[in-house]
């Protein structure tokens, strides 16, 4: 978080049905917890500072929207998914991106596009050994990243493209809530 962003919450408490979700400047998280059977009594607020300055002021509210939409919105930023592959895409301005892949190890590089030209950055990457299915899939993808000469949108779906060679991805799937059986100290 950033300072001036604004983090909301909402918090309902039905019955025994207790469901917390967030969004952040507005951009709906999700829900977080969705615990059938609460029987942990009242509920409150805690919020954890980390450094000297920072504030929080609270408020109650009925505005903010919390349902996660399908998927990215418009334009290639965003999560996505295929086969061993998960990839992020952040804008930084105009024609320029950071995108983060993840098969065994995660990788990253910085995106330009000038024109119908794009610019690839150096391809970073962790140096863990990925397990031995994946890595031909990952040596596959940190090559498409390097050669990358297309990035777009094909309806729902986003394309890569490096030569020849592309991967067509899915928007990434959210996690689901935590339920009483995944928080332990519900059980």
């Amino acid at each position: 978080m950033a300072a001036g962003d604004t983090l909301d919450m909402r918090l309902q408490v039905e019955g025994s049905r207790l469901g917390l979700a967030f969004a952040h400047n507005g951009t709906p998280l999700g829900e977080a917890f969705d615990i059938e059977g609460w029987s942990g009594g009242p509920v409150r607020p805690v919020v954890s500072l980390s450094s000297a300055g920072q504030r929080v002021s609270l408020a109650a509210s009925t505005g903010a929207e919390f349902t996660r939409r399908a998927g990215p919105g418009e334009g290639v930023a965003g999560s996505w998914q295929g086969e061993d592959l998960q990839v992020t895409i952040e804008a930084e301005g105009e024609g320029r991106w950071s995108v983060g892949a993840k098969v065994g190890n995660s990788m990253s590089c910085q995106v330009t596009q000038a024109g119908d030209q794009l610019s690839v950055g150096p391809v970073t990457s962790t140096r863990m050994m990925a397990p031995p299915h994946l890595q031909a899939r990952e040596t596959a993808v940190s090559q498409l990243l390097a050669g990358l000469t297309g990035l777009a949108r094909e309806g729902g779906s986003l394309r890569l493209t490096a030569g020849e060679r592309s991967e067509v991805l899915a928007p990434a799937q959210g996690l689901p809530p935590a339920t009483r059986e995944r928080v332990n100290w519900l059980k």
